[in-house]
């Protein structure tokens, strides 16, 4: 970078860098009591972030790579057929995300929704979507997702491992 700023100056390294932000918005809504303004798109199940005042449709929206705690994965029931409610039977239902929310009371705690078509809400990188998993927000740094996994195996994950990954929003179907 310093190589960079040297030969561009501080405009051009701007420019260079805003082309790594392309859909990039602002902050993740880690803390569930915490007011998340224009995050309100988001299913319960989901980890929401700031989202732009104008959005485009048709438009992938990401936010900054995050750290999540997986608590616990299972494999995901694919199913195609859009009048089935096959896929439901491999998501951690709500009931259990709100249980584990209560033990994390200052960290979202969010739920994938892979395997079927039309299955709304985020999508999320890094991970297998062969598996359906529950998570908590873990921080934006591996120090601050360490304290959260220890935090997670105190309270009886004794598997909770670390996750860096990012949140996809589709805007538009």
């Amino acid at each position: 970078m310093k190589q960079a700023v040297g030969v561009f100056g501080a405009t051009g390294l701007a420019i260079i860098l805003s082309g790594f932000c392309v859909g990039q918005t602002g902050a993740i809504c880690g803390n569930p009591a915490a007011v998340c303004q224009r995050g309100k798109n988001f299913q319960p199940n989901d980890l929401g972030f700031v989202l732009p005042a104008k959005m485009k449709w048709q438009t992938n929206y990401t936010p900054s790579y995050f750290y999540a705690v997986i608590l616990q994965s299972r494999r995901a029931v694919k199913d195609g057929n859009v009048d089935s409610d096959n896929c439901s039977k491999g998501y951690f239902p709500e009931s259990e995300r709100l249980r584990v929310q209560a033990l994390f009371s200052d960290k979202k705690v969010f739920t994938s929704r892979n395997g079927c078509y039309g299955a709304w809400g985020n999508a999320y990188t890094n991970v297998n979507s062969d598996y359906e998993f529950i998570a908590v927000f873990g921080g934006m740094t591996q120090a601050q997702a360490e304290v959260a996994r220890s935090r997670a195996r105190t309270n009886g994950f004794k598997d909770a491992y670390l996750k860096r990954m990012q949140i996809v929003y589709q805007y538009g179907d």
